[in-house]
């Protein structure tokens, strides 16, 4: 059973593994998904995507279980965080193939 560590900061999403793979979801690179004026993401259907492929790129394709996921929050929204941000973060892991999400730092 995988556990991965997501950062959420304001330059984008860094996903760590627990044997060490790394990769990183920059915001900057995908303006059109990440880039609204109130929520974390514009497009969700293209942010599971994008997240889908991370997770996968971690766990490997082969990986017969969901991984847990921990999701550390640094980044500010104008607004604060509601209980609307934090239900879009955790339905796009759960999505994407995370079988558990847990929020950190809000």
């Amino acid at each position: 059973m995988a556990t991965i560590n997501v950062l959420l900061a304001d330059e984008g999403l860094t996903f760590t593994s627990s044997n060490g793979r790394t990769t990183v979801i920059r915001f900057a690179e995908r303006p059109e998904v990440f880039q609204h004026p109130r929520h974390i993401v514009a497009d969700f259907d293209r942010a599971e995507a994008l997240i889908h492929q991370s997770l996968r790129s971690i766990t490997g394709k082969w990986n017969l279980f969901a991984p847990r996921v921990e999701l550390t929050i640094e980044k500010k929204l104008a607004g604060g965080w509601c209980e609307i941000d934090k239900r879009i973060l955790k339905e796009l892991f759960i999505f994407a193939g995370a079988r558990f999400v847990e929020l950190h730092g809000i």
